[in-house]
């Protein structure tokens, strides 16, 4: 008995170790002249990540911590951000691009307060 109650312990414990290392959940929509901005590359700390759908949207999962958000249209950066985000965070990035403008960004998450511009 005492070696069953050991085990799952054991298993208890290491199931609350992989909750608390959950990663950050980041989701992107990116927007241009009212349509969705599709085919966007998204780097992350200068790694290509992921990149938008047609409905200029993406997911990825992010450690946490602050991370540079770049979205590349072929060579050209058309959004940085830096963004803080902290363990099983889900946060959604909006951004507006403008041409010849800055880009509009818009920060949701489901930590209130806690996903922050850099």
């Amino acid at each position: 008995m005492k070696r069953t109650l050991g085990t799952l312990s054991a298993l208890v414990l290491a199931m609350r170790c992989a909750v608390a290392a959950a990663p950050a959940e980041l989701s992107v929509v990116a927007f241009e002249d009212g349509a969705p901005a599709g085919q966007l590359a998204i780097l992350v700390d200068d790694q290509v990540a992921g990149q938008t759908d047609a409905d200029g949207a993406a997911v990825l999962a992010l450690s946490a911590g602050t991370h540079r958000i770049e979205l590349r249209r072929g060579n050209e950066a058309v959004l940085r951000y830096e963004l803080r985000v902290v363990e099983g965070e889900s946060t959604e990035l909006i951004a507006t691009l403008v041409p010849g403008g800055e880009a509009q960004v818009a920060i949701e998450s489901s930590h209130s307060g806690e996903a922050s511009a850099a």
